[in-house]
């Protein structure tokens, strides 16, 4: 599962962990148990990075696309989309 993982982000209270990967997918993990709990697809290709907002409510995610996500964690919808990043 964690073989083509390409970014990973710790909720601030440490109970989720969030991962990129090369198919352009996010999955959202608990720690405590290793469960899935969510798996994001918004990014065309591979997912550089993801972060949680300081209230781990959202997290964001860039890709390869040039494409920033925003994210709701709980429901797993999409909040917004900034296109044409460059780094």
């Amino acid at each position: 599962t964690f073989k083509s993982v390409l970014s990973v982000a710790l909720s601030p209270d440490g109970k989720l962990l969030a991962t990129g990967d090369l198919d352009g997918q996010i999955r959202l993990w608990q720690v405590a148990d290793g469960k899935n709990l969510l798996t994001f697809k918004g990014h065309d290709g591979w997912v550089w990075t993801v972060a949680f907002s300081p209230s781990g409510q959202t997290l964001a995610s860039g890709g390869h696309d040039t494409l920033v996500k925003l994210w709701d964690v709980q429901t797993g919808d999409c909040l917004k989309t900034l296109d044409k990043h460059i780094g």
